[in-house]
């Protein structure tokens, strides 16, 4: 009877983390705005379902979410995005088959790698015409974001697959059908799917996992792979690049922000706060309308304040502790550096994929 249990909940454990790995696949449009909760309170559930009887010992990622949780409790959808964030670091912990969950993970990324291809070549031509203002030149550029909300998301979430197949791929006892083997496939498609997100910030995350996983010698001889691509998305954003519009416009956003937390900076200016008061005080002549500052710690210090942001800090030293897998902690890692650079924290499912993996990379709890 109890091997049968924890059967039930390593499936449950698993079925959870390949549902996280399909991003917003099962996710819906809230007034015009493309949303992944669903998908992420459905893996949370599936994570519940594996803890009975679990004892949970508080850690410092553990102990950093729930303070966050706390300091969002008057904003419901943060509020519940950071308590799943707080499931899948535990859930991530707790799962006994570490190369059966990076299976099943790259296994459910297929599909997301091949809806990017879809939308490139199939879907964005016929539908571009129809569409005017900001979406019509998304469209009309070609940069694809699968299932997620922006391109950003999806080079984050390419940048967290990437070692995963990695490791898979000098793993030798691998052993599956080939139709069932999939990083040899998903390899090449990955690096392709980079240049189609057409995003830096996700090729800088990957690049970072990668010296983590390898190390900057054995990684040397790939190196040009990243040169081609980063060359690869310059060509594909020519104007924005000439212009140095990724560099600057992060710049001038961060700027930005930190005028607005030296205005509140031990309290903040409260939760769920940045996008109301940013655009009414804050933002600069030609600043991006994405109503975010591209890097997920200010916009916690902003809203959260210097408490805030140093339970973000607590979450983010456990990247620097020991770790029992390091294809985990790389992904982790991607996930981490993304959130410093970009909006990947507005996925939910990328949000608990990235803090899964953190979890599946710590010690196990005696």
């Amino acid at each position: 009877m109890n091997d049968s249990r924890v059967g039930i909940r390593e499936v449950a454990l698993l079925s959870g983390a390949g549902l996280l790995a399909t991003g917003g696949l099962f996710g819906w449009n809230i007034d015009g705005r493309w949303s992944d909760i669903i998908p992420a309170l459905a893996a949370a559930m599936l994570f519940a379902i594996s803890f009975s009887g679990e004892r949970i010992s508080l850690i410092p990622a553990l102990g950093g979410i729930l303070a966050l949780i706390i300091f969002n409790f008057n904003t419901p959808l943060e509020f519940m995005s950071l308590a799943i964030c707080g499931l899948a670091l535990v859930a991530g912990q707790s799962i006994k088959t570490d190369d059966a969950c990076r299976r099943v993970v790259l296994i459910a990324a297929v599909p997301v790698l091949l809806n990017g291809i879809y939308q490139r070549y199939f879907l964005f031509p016929e539908i571009a015409d129809h569409f005017s203002g900001a979406m019509g030149a998304r469209l009309s550029s070609g940069r694809v974001f699968s299932y997620f909300m922006v391109p950003a998301q999806f080079s984050a979430w390419l940048a967290m697959m990437l070692p995963l197949c990695a490791a898979a791929l000098v793993d030798r006892a691998w052993r599956c059908p080939i139709f069932l083997r999939p990083p040899r496939i998903i390899l090449p498609l990955i690096g392709f799917s980079f240049f189609l997100a057409g995003s830096f910030s996700g090729i800088i995350a990957g690049f970072v996992a990668m010296i983590y996983l390898f190390g900057i010698r054995r990684l040397v001889p790939s190196l040009g792979i990243f040169v081609i691509l980063l060359a690869g998305i310059a060509f594909l954003r020519g104007p924005e690049v000439i212009a140095l519009s990724p560099i600057t416009m992060r710049l001038d956003t961060w700027a930005s922000t930190i005028r607005g937390i030296l205005d509140a900076p031990w309290l903040g200016h409260g939760a769920g706060s940045f996008e109301k008061l940013y655009p009414a005080y804050y933002i600069f002549y030609g600043g991006d309308q994405a109503l975010h500052p591209h890097s997920w710690p200010l916009k916690i210090w902003f809203e959260n304040g210097v408490f805030g942001f140093f339970a973000w800090m607590a979450i983010a030293s456990s990247l620097f502790g020991s770790a029992r897998d390091r294809s985990f902690r790389a992904a982790a890692i991607a996930f981490f550096v993304a959130t410093l650079l970009d909006i990947a924290d507005l996925s939910n499912t990328l949000r608990a994929l990235g803090f899964f993996f953190l979890g599946a990379s710590l010690p196990k709890r005696k």
